[in-house]
């Protein structure tokens, strides 16, 4: 996940892996702070110069792997196919339901 945020690699964190992953998921991502840091300093402070390299741009990776042959479904998994009706929205779910209405018999 850091990586696809451009977070340079090596970074650390002392937080837990819930805030972990609320944090590099928020983020801008490292890459387009630099990009829009370049320009806002090109265009309304006037400082003019070349271009130089991009220092949080990740290193180009080689070779990059041909892609996997697709692999059918296994047998066990063959019910589930075919169309289904849209969900419901977040909680409204059967689990969702059941266990409401397993929190109200509780709290009665």
């Amino acid at each position: 996940m850091c990586r696809l945020q451009t977070f340079p690699d090596g970074l650390e964190f002392s937080c837990s892996r819930h805030e972990l992953q609320r944090l590099v998921g928020n983020a801008v991502p490292s890459l387009l702070t630099e990009i829009l840091a370049w320009e806002i300093r090109q265009q309304l402070l006037g400082v003019s110069g070349k271009v130089r390299a991009l220092k949080l741009l990740p290193v180009k990776r080689e070779p990059v792997p041909k892609p996997e042959r697709i692999a059918p479904v296994p047998r066990e998994y063959s019910q589930y196919l075919g169309d289904h009706a849209a969900h419901p929205g977040e909680g409204l779910g059967r689990g969702a339901l059941r266990r409401m209405g397993a929190l109200k018999n509780a709290t009665s």
